[in-house]
């Protein structure tokens, strides 16, 4: 008893050592939790800043639009071949332009348009023109149109059959048999129960 008196003694001991010593750190630990402290602060410094930049700054309204030129002159000073940059916003600008400028001629002369004007001055309703099909739309031939229609008559069937049930028609889903499905079942016995 006495060695264990003397065990349990030594083990408090080494205990309250470790508690103590928990309590008081080195100089080299104290640097290194202060290191840690200061990188986790500007951690939440830096999440914070994209947190709130996370919304565009200025609408696209109060920012000065670059001309072409200007974007021109920047990639050759940065030293890239500017000639297809250049070439493809003159493309745009033109469908841009040739855009606007169809829309002025429908509008300024609505019979170009094939819009049919009333006595009474009001546009009729086939303003609009002839428009594409949308079920056609992606069709080439034809034979393509058939064969989609008959898809989709086959697709529909289904559905037309169920819209025509009445309410005797209506399934009412089986129970399951009592008199096989109750009691104690053995090995074996569920390929006919």
């Amino acid at each position: 008893e006495r060695e264990e008196d003397e065990q349990q003694k030594a083990w408090e001991e080494a205990q309250g050592d470790m508690m103590e010593g928990a309590d008081e750190l080195g100089s080299d630990e104290e640097a290194t939790l202060s290191k840690i402290r200061l990188r986790k602060s500007i951690m939440k410094q830096e999440q914070r800043l994209t947190k709130s930049m996370n919304s565009a700054r200025l609408p696209r309204s109060r920012v000065p639009q670059k001309s072409i030129k200007d974007m021109d002159k920047d990639l050759q000073s940065i030293g890239l071949d500017t000639s297809k940059a250049r070439a493809r916003s003159i493309s745009q600008a033109a469908t841009r332009r040739s855009r606007r400028d169809k829309r002025r001629r429908a509008d300024a002369d609505p019979e170009a348009k094939g819009m049919e004007i009333d006595n009474t001055g009001r546009r009729s309703l086939s303003r609009v023109g002839k428009r594409q099909r949308r079920d056609e739309s992606g069709l080439k031939s034809e034979t393509e149109k058939k064969k989609a229609e008959k898809l989709k008559r086959m697709g529909e069937k289904k559905w037309k059959s169920e819209a025509r049930k009445g309410a005797a028609d209506r399934r009412v889903l089986d129970l399951k048999p009592k008199h096989l499905n109750s009691g104690k079942r053995g090995i074996g016995k569920t390929d006919w129960r």
